[in-house]
């Protein structure tokens, strides 16, 4: 059974010993004669699944059964997830560092938010609805471990945090990997990092 079956089956025990990294360079944002919108709009998505340096990274294309939303340079991404989707779905965005995750329940739907700088929402975009969950960097970057191995390696690597939300029994358990990365455009996985105590971040119902 691959790595991705087995989060969604069980995201909570699958991260103690695995970890994620989501390539989202196969859904650029769009934008009219290169200007990107500050508030975009993310889709449904499928996963190509392979495992580099011990880590699975999960490319992500257009058209599928999960959800992806993206980071927007200051600004805010979000995705519409329907309600009752189905156990196993996987919702995911780019890597944080400093950025908020977010989750409002607004007219049938779940709301996913990439808050860029934390700051964004409420500014840029008025969220709807009820606030079910919001992730920190307070909560997530409590242990500056990414920016310790970056100092170690005299700025050769940089680093990320990569959260996943996953649908197991009913509620949504969100979960993430501390990742350091090459330099270049291959985004190539240098290793993982303990992130903090727990690879568990939050969970909420719908």
């Amino acid at each position: 059974m691959s790595k991705l079956e087995l989060l969604r089956r069980n995201a909570e025990e699958t991260i103690k010993e695995n970890d994620f990294f989501v390539d989202t360079r196969g859904c650029a944002l769009a934008g009219n004669n290169g200007i990107v919108p500050r508030v975009q709009a993310g889709h449904s998505i499928s996963f190509a699944e392979s495992v580099q340096s011990g880590v699975t990274r999960l490319a992500i294309k257009p058209d599928g059964d999960d959800y992806y939303f993206p980071w927007v340079n200051r600004g805010v991404g979000h995705v519409t997830v329907p309600l009752n989707t189905p156990n196993g779905t996987v919702v995911v965005t780019g890597g944080m560092n400093g950025c908020s995750l977010q989750v409002n329940k607004y007219n049938g739907q779940l709301i996913f938010y990439h808050d860029a700088d934390s700051c964004y929402l409420g500014n840029l975009h008025n969220p709807q609805g009820e606030k079910l969950c919001r992730v920190e960097p307070r909560l997530y970057m409590l242990i500056p471990r990414g920016e310790q191995l970056v100092n170690e390696s005299k700025g050769k690597y940089s680093y990320l945090y990569q959260m996943l939300c996953v649908k197991n029994g009913g509620r949504w358990k969100i979960v993430y990997s501390g990742i350091l990365l090459e330099g270049g455009i291959d985004m190539k996985i240098h290793q993982a990092f303990l992130p903090g105590v727990s690879k568990f971040l939050a969970s909420f119902d719908e």
